[in-house]
């Protein structure tokens, strides 16, 4: 038994030493990583082209025209641009690709965005959305045109391309020919600039259902719980939520006068910070949790008989999670979390305590996590294009 609660106490040192680590490292990377976004075009169709920098320009990004140059892959078109964002019109103007990766030398999926002809601002607004959809699950915020240069000018070692790149914003009707693919007037600088939209951003919303073993008595009695919870997430790197959990199984406590049943149900709130790579994010928290816990005792002298009672009793928690992303709105997340109720919640066999329920809880669940609420995948968006 000691040599039990002795493992147990280490566990718990353990995981709280683990928990201070990752706030320390999760302070000092808590600023958000920002990018320009380096934009390609291989000559085809330079209106398509300057109404895509004309919607990126009047949303705020900043842009660096980057000529084609002889990279084939846009993540080395991104480490040439030092950007970790591109957008690229195909040689033959029928699809915008899209490329967005948390590190210049990441690996990420590139997107297709196919170009109708007849309706070309179509596929703008979608890679466009495409590309702030990308932005919000990897934690990256585009550079404003005003925290960068103030022409908007490439970088050293990125060469604008001089017959497909069009001037600053401001200049962009110059870049558009005289006359359309099939006859349309030239494109002025005010009608580029009715692609822009108004955007409305909203955090997600994650609603989680799971299911695990828990440890919650001293004497190392595993009962199986059942948890949901409502989860915020008002920045890349926070999650708060508001949590239930519920045991159901019981957890059997036995001494030589009878038996006594516990069966717990916590509510609380816990606060993580995260950070991750591609699809796979890490969290770390703390929270405190109200508990009910519920007591059935059966005796098994005739000196003896079983009561029903219920004691409440707060649970500080620790929190430790792992998330793989499987679709833009759905995560698989396993968590452990740790805990202690104070006051301790006895349980008395006869005359003696046999026990301690929480005396520490230890719980690993495995669930899913669904956002039907927030920009999790895609944005709100109003726009109004050119006709």
């Amino acid at each position: 038994m000691a040599g039990l609660r002795g493992v147990l106490r280490a566990g718990v040192t353990l995981a709280w030493m683990s928990l201070a680590v990752f706030f320390l490292t999760a302070l000092s990377e808590a600023e958000p990583r920002r990018t320009a976004i380096a934009l390609v075009s291989n000559g085809a169709n330079r209106e398509l082209y300057a109404r895509l920098r004309a919607e990126l320009a009047a949303l705020g990004w900043r842009v660096r025209d980057v000529a084609p140059g002889p990279e084939v892959t846009l993540a080395n078109l991104a480490r040439r641009a030092h950007t970790l964002a591109v957008l690229r019109v195909s040689a033959g103007a029928e699809a915008i690709e899209v490329w967005a990766a948390p590190e210049v030398d990441a690996e990420a999926r590139t997107e297709w965005i196919d170009v109708d002809a007849s309706r070309p601002e179509l596929a703008i607004l979608r890679a466009v959305e495409s590309l702030r959809a990308r932005f919000l699950e990897l934690g990256i915020e585009p550079e404003e045109t005003r925290s960068g240069s103030p022409d908007g000018s490439a970088p050293a070692g990125s060469s604008a391309a001089p017959d497909s790149a069009p001037s600053p914003p401001e200049d962009v009707a110059a870049a558009a020919p005289e006359n359309g693919p099939e006859g349309s007037p030239p494109a002025k600088a005010e009608g580029a600039r009715n692609v822009a939209s108004a955007a409305t951003d909203t955090a997600p919303m994650w609603v989680a259902l799971a299911a695990g073993p828990t440890l919650v008595s001293s004497v190392g009695d595993t009962n199986v719980a059942l948890s949901g919870a409502l989860r915020f997430a008002p920045t890349p790197w926070l999650l708060v939520g508001l949590e239930a959990a519920s045991s159901l199984t019981a957890t059997h406590v036995s001494a030589r006068e009878g038996q006594v049943d516990l069966r717990g149900t916590w509510v609380g709130s816990i606060a993580e910070l995260r950070a991750g790579s591609g699809p796979w994010t890490w969290g770390a928290g703390a929270g405190l949790a109200f508990a009910v816990v519920t007591m059935q005792g059966f005796s098994t002298t005739p000196d003896y008989r079983g009561n029903h009672v219920s004691l409440y009793t707060a649970l500080p928690l620790g929190r430790m999670a792992l998330e793989l992303a499987l679709a833009p709105r759905l995560r698989l997340r396993l968590e452990g979390s740790a805990g202690v109720t104070l006051p301790r919640v006895a349980v008395l066999v006869g005359s003696s305590v046999a026990s301690y329920w929480g005396r520490p809880l230890l719980g690993a669940t495995l669930g899913l996590e669904w956002a039907p609420f927030g920009a999790s995948s895609t944005t709100r968006r109003a726009s109004a294009s050119v006709p």
